[in-house]
């Protein structure tokens, strides 16, 4: 799963994921590196440090992956949550930064006495990374909060109080670079989480403050932010988190496991079965996306249109066809090697599809579906008369 995931640098080649980045030279004091070190030390089994990106003399920023299946890859993708390094202080003195990385260590250490924190990370993985953007508050500010695609603009062309820096071109940064590679290459993403104070001003995305979720529309888009690049350009579910003073270590480390826990993901439920001939059968099912908590508020889920593919094992799939709503007539699919590609559910609706099967009676064949960003779940079917 680790070796997976596309941990670029700037020149956009793929890292290695070390086990530990011990040998990171560090030219400035940085403790939340120290703290992430150490949760990776003390279990190896559980946290591993990825590099992302580096810029001028400063520590690259890491991300730590959390994952107790270390030797597979994931069936449901995971949750990226990160700081968007622009200096902003929690609870009056500590940097989110630093608090991020002791969230990691708390989780690496309450998954032993943890049995529903233990499952989970068995099930996704959750990456994160106290720092995203470059070490300098200013330039973060400036710079990388607006140097995505969605949306870029040259500089002198944003709101006169938006005091935006971009870069000469969209990306322009190394840690920019870095972190839109990762979440478009990677297959184990499944959505992005980023603290940023300036997430009130992103009409249509769930904002939590002290994790209590509201949703502005009235303000208007950041341009080249990263949360937007992530929900119109890749398609990813995309949330801006504010967090409040009052939130304490252990309510932080509940709330970030919640948003793990709910992300978007599909479900698979069984039909009528006929049997048409000696050995071919008509399966019904209807596949919905399963949304809960934060991720249901609007703006979260991107928009347009998304594929998501079902496949027959065990048997030959002869045809297929999906019916978008109830009641509508049936259109049919192509089928190729076994699979049938049809529009991914919202969030709202379920999408019913029709699939004409050729295998013995008796036989047990597996229908699987699978979309980007929300995984793939699966049902087993005997074929026998009903």
């Amino acid at each position: 799963m680790l070796t997976a995931l596309a941990v670029c640098g700037a020149s956009g080649a793929q890292l290695d994921a070390p086990s530990a980045l011990g040998a990171v030279t560090r030219t400035r004091a940085d403790p939340s590196t120290a703290t992430l070190e150490a949760a990776a030390a003390q279990w190896p089994d559980r946290v591993q440090l990825l590099p992302l990106a580096q810029s001028g003399d400063g520590p690259p920023a890491l991300i730590a992956a959390l994952w107790l299946q270390r030797d597979t890859s994931p069936r449901l993708p995971g949750l990226l949550i990160g700081d968007a390094g622009l200096g902003r202080q929690v609870n009056g003195a500590v940097a989110l930064e630093q608090r991020l990385a002791r969230i990691v260590f708390a989780i690496a250490a309450r998954i032993d006495a943890d049995d529903a924190a233990r499952a989970l990370l068995s099930e996704r993985p959750l990456y994160i990374a106290p720092r995203l953007g470059p070490l300098d508050a200013a330039a973060a500010r400036r710079t990388f909060a607006h140097d995505f695609p969605s949306g870029w603009l040259p500089h002198g062309f944003h709101a006169a109080a938006d005091a935006a820096r971009p870069g000469a071109y969209p990306l322009s940064t190394p840690e920019a670079a870095a972190l839109a590679a990762l979440l478009a290459q990677s297959q184990d993403l499944g959505a992005f989480a980023l603290f940023d104070e300036r997430a009130a001003e992103l009409p249509g995305e769930a904002r939590e403050r002290g994790f209590q979720v509201r949703a502005d529309a009235r303000l208007a888009p950041v341009a080249g932010h990263p949360l937007r690049h992530a929900r119109e350009d890749l398609g990813m579910p995309a949330l801006a988190l504010d967090l409040g003073a009052e939130v304490n270590d252990d309510a932080f480390v509940q709330r970030v496991l919640e948003l793990l826990r709910t992300l978007p993901r599909l479900e698979l439920s069984v039909g009528a079965l006929e049997r048409l001939g000696p050995q071919l059968w008509q399966l019904d099912v209807s596949i919905a996306a399963r949304v809960d908590g934060v991720w249901a508020e609007p703006g979260c889920l991107p928009e347009g249109a998304a594929i998501a593919v079902c496949a027959v094992e065990s048997g030959v799939l002869e045809t297929a066809a999906c019916q978008r709503e109830p009641g509508a007539a049936f259109e049919a699919l192509a089928v190729r090697a076994n699979e049938c590609r049809l529009p991914r559910p919202s969030a709202a609706q379920s999408l019913g599809a029709r699939l004409l099967v050729r295998a013995p009676l008796g036989a047990t064949v597996r229908v699987a579906v699978r979309a980007p960003r929300f995984g793939e779940c699966d049902a087993r079917v005997t074929l026998e008369a009903r």
